[in-house]
């Protein structure tokens, strides 16, 4: 790769026609963003993906989990939404912020404003410069303010933003309005200044140009940042284009500054911003809570470890000098490390939903553009010549109708049959290289299948595979179920002690080689053969081997191989065992709709010994899914207290809550705890409105949505033959 270079007017046409190249070879496009992602995983995350956990401390703090999802769409280039879990903020400290004392709420929000300040930044990197008197540079803050709530709201509307051109600022004690984009201009222009007129004098004036610089110039200049500014591989020695202010301003206004002006996509969800630019200007990062005029939108928040708690939507505001209405909340050090747009958000329980939706998310429509835009101008040609036929406008010479006629069904047809089925050249290469899926995870997935293992307890029909094995000459067919897995579990190692969600999570079932069968009979179930010659020797057409081990995107095996054979009542002790996993995966749990209710239905605290009471059959509902998840048991028999499984709940919970020993395992209650926290916020929580909406109104417009959207209307598809016309 070559060594960046200042940017002068050669380097801005060799970027030109670096950015054309790009787009003629997306398959190394796709494979460099999945090598700066892995630097972003390994090295800023401090995570250990061959070993999959934290190496330490990362920019975020320690890393317990990430979720990443890739996307596309209309920008023609790939990046990424990731879901990131940390360490410090654990149940406990969440919990704190919302603490009835007051004195602990104060000490958690502190330090969550703390955290929010090292990791968050909604200004430029840099003070910004308005002219003051005497030809003196001022901070802006000293002469500037916020315009009104209402002018701001003004500015987020599809289109009033027009009257207001940006202009979100005004004169202290006066009503002259200033724009934000003209201060980080004019803070460019008196930076190169202040450079030029400094005492080591060091800057080429061949590469100084006039502040602020042209489109080009500041794309370079973006671009080059991180090698160019300290520690960088071409590092600048230049006053001007090597200041560190000058620089980390010019990068922040390439990619973090959201347009006054705004985009389409602005306004998918209405006529104001969806993403709700431009913001006031906040002195230092606090918790704004919607309560509502009357506390209307507090919610009950229900917890299995104290009374009921009413909290409110929040939001997170963080610190935004003046000047700064329309930065974009991002990581300084991600935007300095990576030289792109970054975007930071916290606090928001709908965060997950959204990184998870990629999953599922379709972008047809604009990874489809280019082949429906070609496929349709084809066929309509193919049409008119059709009707220019049918007319008698063609000459009688032409005889290919049928021809023509066919073509265009055949065309329409392909259209319908693949437009569901497209993908840009970017994304295409990625998914390859991710085995075909948009959404990843730091950990390995498993299945916890409490239906089957509740059904098979009570006696009941479960699905179960069938798997036929040859052994010594004979023919064995045997029930392959992961309630036998957990119910027939082996007795050593502490799997006795085990709930199902543990040994899902550290365990997984593997079946025998042939040797393995003999060494199973002639050693006393001693399996503990390492030469790692497994061959799987099941004769059932369907089963696949790959199965077996867990692998990551390495394809870096997380099996260590120490065997456990399963109990003799295992339908196939002789032809399964278990593993031990390298690393634990995480449990994806399959219950019984309904029998999982919300906490606030058991009424805790209330005595009630009515069995035909609806609150006695939901505690003994919910109680039973979770021992059959957290507490370790062969028969119904060990879930049940006085023939109840509310009361084998209740005394393992009441030792929970008093720091006892319980046999539950302890962290199944924060699991039952997250999974009522998903179902409140899911159900019941609204988002918070910022303090501008609250204070201002929506002023209506006329416009009406999707009557201009020249993507869905294809007669704004010019056709390529007329304008191909016009040169023949």
């Amino acid at each position: 790769m070559p060594s960046p270079t200042i940017p002068d007017e050669d380097c801005i046409a060799d970027f030109v026609m670096r950015q054309k190249t790009r787009r003629k070879y997306p398959g190394a496009c796709s494979l460099m963003y999945q090598s700066l992602i892995n630097i972003l995983v390994e090295s800023l995350f401090q995570w250990d993906i061959e070993k999959q956990k934290s190496k330490g401390v990362g920019i975020f703090g320690t890393t317990v989990a990430f979720a990443p999802a890739d996307e596309e769409q209309g920008r023609k280039t790939l990046h990424q939404h990731i879901q990131l879990w940390v360490k410090e903020f654990d149940s406990k400290f969440r919990n704190s912020l919302f603490d009835p004392d007051i004195d602990v709420r104060t000490r958690a929000r502190a330090q969550l404003q703390d955290y929010v300040d090292k990791v968050m930044s909604a200004s430029y990197g840099t003070q910004l410069l308005v002219p003051g008197p005497n030809n003196s540079d001022v901070e802006a803050e000293k002469l500037l303010e916020d315009a009104s709530s209402q002018v701001l709201r003004d500015a987020r509307h599809e289109e009033l933003n027009k009257d207001i051109g940006g202009c979100v600022l005004k004169k202290k004690g006066a009503n002259v309005k200033a724009a934000t984009t003209d201060l980080a201009n004019y803070t460019l222009k008196s930076l190169k200044n202040q450079a030029i007129q400094s005492t080591s004098g060091i800057y080429d004036k061949h590469f100084v140009t006039n502040m602020p610089p042209m489109p080009e110039r500041l794309d370079i200049a973006a671009y080059t940042h991180s090698y160019h500014m300290l520690g960088g591989s071409n590092e600048l020695y230049d006053d001007v284009w090597g200041n560190e202010d000058l620089r980390q301003l010019a990068l922040n206004l390439r990619y973090n500054v959201h347009e006054h002006t705004h985009r389409k996509s602005c306004f998918k969800k209405g006529t104001e911003c969806r993403f709700l630019f431009p913001f006031p200007s906040c002195s230092s990062t606090y918790i704004h809570e919607d309560r509502g005029p009357k506390g209307e939108n507090d919610v009950l928040w229900h917890s299995l470890f104290h009374n009921p708690r009413r909290i409110a939507p929040w939001m997170v505001i963080p610190k935004r000098p003046v000047g700064c209405q329309y930065i974009n909340v991002h990581n300084d050090t991600l935007t300095n490390v990576l030289n792109c747009n970054t975007n930071v958000q916290i606090g928001d329980p709908f965060h997950t939903y959204y990184t998870t939706l990629y999953n599922l998310k379709s972008t047809q429509e604009e990874d489809s553009e280019r082949v429906r835009r070609v496929s349709q101008t084809i066929i309509r040609r193919l049409l008119r010549i059709q009707d220019e036929e049918r007319n008698g406008l063609l000459d009688e010479s032409y005889s290919d109708s049928d021809f023509v006629e066919g073509l265009c069904r055949m065309l329409g047809g392909m259209n319908a049959a693949t437009s569901r089925h497209t993908l840009s050249s970017t994304m295409a290469h990625l998914l390859i290289s991710q085995k075909g899926t948009r959404f990843k995870f730091s950990h390995n997935f498993s299945d916890l299948l409490i239906g089957q293992l509740e059904a098979q307890l009570e006696g009941e029909p479960v699905d179960f595979r069938l798997r036929v094995n040859r052994h010594k000459k004979k023919r064995h067919v045997w029930r392959d179920s992961l309630a036998d897995d957990y119910l027939h579990r082996p007795e050593e190692n502490g799997i006795e002690n085990m709930c199902s969600y543990e040994m899902c999570m550290k365990y997984k079932k593997k079946y025998l080689s042939f040797k393995q069968m003999n060494v199973l009979e002639t050693n006393n179930n001693d399996l503990d053969d390492d030469d790692g010659d497994d061959v799987d020797d099941c004769n059932d057409d369907e089963y696949d081997d790959t199965e077996d081990t867990y692998y990551f995107n390495n394809g870096t095996s997380i099996s260590n191989g120490i065997r456990h054979p399963f109990k003799n009542s295992h339908p196939g002790y002789k032809f399964s065992h278990l593993i031990e996993l390298e690393h634990e995966a995480i449990p994806k749990i399959s219950l019984p709709e309904g029998k999982l209710c919300s906490v606030e239905d058991l009424r805790l605290g209330i005595n009630i010994d009515n069995e035909e009471d609806q609150v006695y059959k939901s505690r003994e509902d919910y109680a039973k899914m979770a021992l059959l998840m957290f507490y370790p048991f062969r028969t119904l028999s060990d879930l049940t207290l006085d023939n109840s499984y509310w009361k084998k709940f209740e005394y393992e919970l009441s030792l929970h809550n008093t720091n006892q020993t319980t046999t539950f395992w302890p962290k199944g209650f924060d699991i039952l705890q997250n999974m009522q926290d998903r179902r409140t916020m899911e159900k019941e929580l609204k988002r918070a409105r910022d303090p501008v909406s609250l204070e201002t109104n929506c002023k209506k417009t006329s416009t009406k949505k999707g009557e201009s959207n020249p993507d869905s209307d294809s007669a704004n598809i010019p056709d390529v033959s007329e304008i191909a016309a016009v040169y023949e």
